[in-house]
């Protein structure tokens, strides 16, 4: 077992509020893997994984005040996390059906209102980065809003408080 600690974030900063937890239970990280999305009075960055290996346990959550130092997770050996999952599977398999797919639902047209730019998909397995300053990411974190569902009016999409 290994702990996964959060490195330096950089001159005269101690410390920064957990944006986004890119990491879970389970999941095999290579070392310089972004693992968080933190928010600083200034910025908004990915800490990258200081070394590789399966996560056993993810210590932070989204809203959390870390520090330089600090654990973040802690990392297990494949092989052991493999054992473990492999004595909770059941010993013999029944053989399952795919469920039937729904049909897509139909969404209804929207009135005709001014039409809005549509926003660009992220690339397959990324996330998409949500272009905001971080004072418009914490206005929004405190009224509750998601930015992922706000399209922003300015250049390539970005969102102000205006």
């Amino acid at each position: 077992m290994a702990e996964l600690k959060l490195p330096d974030l950089g001159d005269n900063v101690t410390s920064a509020v957990v944006v986004g937890v890119l990491i879970k239970e389970g999941d095999t990280i290579a070392a310089g893997q972004p693992v968080l999305e933190l928010e600083t009075d200034k910025a908004v960055m990915e800490a990258p994984a200081s070394e590789g290996g399966t996560v056993s346990k993810v210590l932070v959550k989204p809203g959390d005040e870390v520090k330089s130092g600090q654990v973040i997770a802690v990392l297990g050996d494949a092989a052991s996390n493999a054992e473990k999952q492999e004595a909770k599977k059941e010993p013999e398999r029944k053989e399952e059906k795919a469920a039937p797919t729904p049909a897509p639902a139909t969404v209804p047209s929207a009135p005709a209102a001014a039409p809005r730019p549509p926003v660009p998909p992220a690339p397959a397995g990324q996330r998409r980065l949500i272009p905001a300053a971080p004072s418009v990411r914490r206005l929004a974190r405190e009224m509750g809003i998601n930015l992922l569902e706000v399209v922003g009016s300015g250049p390539a999409y970005r969102i102000s408080e205006n």
